[in-house]
């Protein structure tokens, strides 16, 4: 029967600081289903509610009500899709005819997962050609 403040919370754990506590420096952990919470609900909504993205996007988009933009246009990133999931054949740089699959694509830059080896790299524009299955032989 401590009554605190909550500090942190960790997955289902709540450390809570209690000043009649006099060990541990007035801190202890109780896991999340044991606690009642005992405070004015009108104010504990309110402030857990000013830092969720909800209620910041409620707040400043007044003249695009409903319109929902995504979330790479907001960074001003122009992702070329139609070059993602097209195999390729590395052209240029230290992973020269290497072969793999265009993950993301920027303006100029690529992510490639290549085939021979698990891992994801960086490529600049220019430095990679597309890649038919009858090129295997050459």
């Amino acid at each position: 029967n401590h009554h605190g403040q909550i500090k942190h919370i960790y997955r289902n754990f709540v450390f809570i600081f209690c000043c009649t506590l006099t060990e541990n420096s007035g801190l202890f952990v109780s896991k999340a289903r044991n606690l009642l919470l005992t405070s004015d609900q009108s104010k504990v909504s309110s402030s857990l509610h000013l830092n969720s993205p909800v209620s910041y996007d409620r707040r400043t988009s007044n003249s695009t009500e409903g319109i929902k933009i995504p979330f790479s246009t907001l960074d001003n990133i122009r992702r070329d899709t139609n070059l993602i999931g097209q195999t390729v054949r590395i052209s240029q740089g230290s992973y020269k005819g290497h072969v793999g699959i265009v993950k993301d694509a920027t303006v100029s830059t690529f992510k490639i997962e290549l085939h021979t080896k698990c891992q994801t790299t960086p490529h600049h524009d220019g430095s990679m050609t597309p890649y038919a299955h009858d090129d295997a032989s050459a």
